[in-house]
């Protein structure tokens, strides 16, 4: 199972979770398949702590709106 299929069945056991993936490159075409599997983010190799941080707020404030 590869990360794409990996995050299909995760969206069947949870529609609402936020799943964020590192991706080894950062193409418009990788951009595009993660976000038609349900990936809502995703970070490109080598990970830059700034853009990690930034993704990670984003996902913590949908977080707080929805409890």
């Amino acid at each position: 199972m590869n990360g794409y299929e990996a995050t299909e069945k995760i969206l069947e056991m949870n529609p609402g979770a936020q799943i964020v993936t590192v991706i080894a490159h950062d193409t418009v075409d990788q951009m595009e398949k993660c976000l038609k599997s349900g990936i809502k983010d995703f970070i490109p190799k080598t990970v830059n702590v700034k853009k990690l941080r930034a993704i990670l707020n984003r996902k913590l404030i949908f977080f707080s709106f929805q409890l």
